[in-house]
């Protein structure tokens, strides 16, 4: 009977043992809200292949539209930017893709600092805009998921 518990025993210790890497592995594989293009290429790849729309064409190709919303966008960042203490945003110019889900919450933003851009601390930079796209929604609705990629450079003129 002592024996039988220890081998039973043994086997639930082994069993929970497997379970444990497998939650590891599925953690590692959760993709960045917020990344640096070069740092990883890949999943901005795959990214770009699943929000394939464009912004504008989620807009129903009304130029005027898309560019209120971008603007809009940039000067709701720039007034997060305060109530979060954020203060480093003046100066900041980016390379920036924004993945939008098909009701207009943000997914994903990628981003890669220009040259001619102020040194700025890119971990703090990525907190504050995974803070950023939990509050910020678009007012685009359509049915599928878009992106839109250009430069964007603070403080919003």
């Amino acid at each position: 009977m002592k024996l039988l518990t220890l081998i039973l025993g043994m086997s639930l210790i082994s069993l929970s043992s497997m379970n444990g890497p497998l939650k590891i592995n599925q953690s590692i594989q959760k993709k960045p809200r917020v990344f640096i293009i070069e740092e990883n290429e890949l999943l901005f790849e795959e990214l770009s292949k699943d929000y394939s729309k464009m912004m504008l064409e989620a807009c129903d190709n009304d130029i005027n539209k898309s560019s209120r919303e971008w603007i809009n966008m940039l000067l709701q960042m720039q007034k997060y930017s305060k109530l979060w203490n954020y203060d480093r945003l003046n100066g900041v110019k980016v390379w920036i893709k924004v993945f939008c889900d098909r009701r207009g919450r943000i997914k994903h933003i990628a981003y890669a600092v220009k040259p001619s851009s102020r040194t700025i601390d890119t971990e703090l930079f990525s907190k504050f805009l995974e803070r950023f796209i939990r509050v910020h929604r678009m007012k685009i609705r359509t049915n599928a998921n878009f992106s839109h990629y250009t430069s964007a450079s603070f403080p919003v003129r």
